[in-house]
């Protein structure tokens, strides 16, 4: 399926050379392949998903990261529905109750972003860093460097150092600089990492066991899980009806 700008949360602003992009649900191979071989974390998994666009296609080299996560879920949701609706299950954070919605992927609202509002420079500690949105290519770069001298693996902070541009020619320098700072250069990280990644408005659940009582609880999906989650809930939750298969009587002898 064409994909134009407008349909992107970045609005074809960090798309270069390309006047749209072909995403492809994924073949019965991959899914089999995908779904034997679990990655050990968060952080690989995601690498996946990012190299199966690659396969399927998408030229990491002309993407920005900024239309990362939106790919990926659009990629999972054209494999497993035609609709683009299916069923996860989430569970509620104050009573374990696991509850049980159907997701359409036009639920999540991706926000789209601005140029104004990108900064091409940011100071920490009295030092200043040029600051530039990566392509996905540049971003599996950094998530390579950090994974390479880490043992504590957090995709949060993979995805805010690699918009440091100097990150992959001095990966240990900027790290030490830029995740330990304090105060309010801390909260320019923070104002950072929600301008350019907290850009998805979860989707709001009702708990019926919280709610029972006369509160209204709700809980967030939000597209991390979803993306991290989407084809264990469709095995689960999506069972193949009678009227999808056919099966053929077959008479005893005689």
């Amino acid at each position: 399926m064409l994909l134009t700008p407008k349909h992107l949360p970045s609005q074809g602003k960090f798309i270069y050379n390309q006047p749209g992009l072909n995403v492809l649900p994924l073949t019965f191979r991959q899914i089999v392949n995908y779904m034997s071989h679990p990655e050990a974390n968060d952080v690989l998994a995601y690498r996946k998903d990012l190299k199966l666009l690659e396969e399927n296609g998408i030229n990491l080299e002309f993407v920005s990261l900024l239309d990362a996560d939106y790919l990926v879920y659009f990629m999972k949701s054209l494999t497993i529905s035609d609709s683009l609706k299916y069923i996860t299950t989430v569970t509620c954070p104050h009573c374990g109750e696991k509850i049980q919605t159907e997701i359409d992927t036009a639920d999540f609202q991706f926000l789209d972003y601005e140029d104004s509002k990108v900064p091409s420079k940011i100071t920490l500690g009295g030092k200043e860093y040029e600051i530039e949105v990566p392509t996905i290519a540049d971003f599996i770069k950094c998530l390579d460097n950090y994974s390479r001298n880490n043992a504590s693996l957090d995709l949060d902070h993979i995805k805010l150092l690699s918009v440091f541009k100097e990150y992959n020619q001095n990966p240990r320098i900027i790290e030490g600089e830029v995740l330990n700072v304090r105060g309010s250069d801390a909260g320019i990280l923070l104002w950072l990492e929600g301008l350019l990644f907290d850009r998805v408005s979860p989707i709001k659940v009702q708990c019926p066991n919280c709610s029972g009582g006369g509160g209204q609880v709700s809980v967030s999906v939000n597209i991390d899980h979803i993306n991290r989650t989407f084809f264990r809930d469709f095995m689960w939750n999506n069972p193949i009806t009678e009227d999808q298969v056919h099966f053929k009587q077959i008479c005893p002898d005689g």
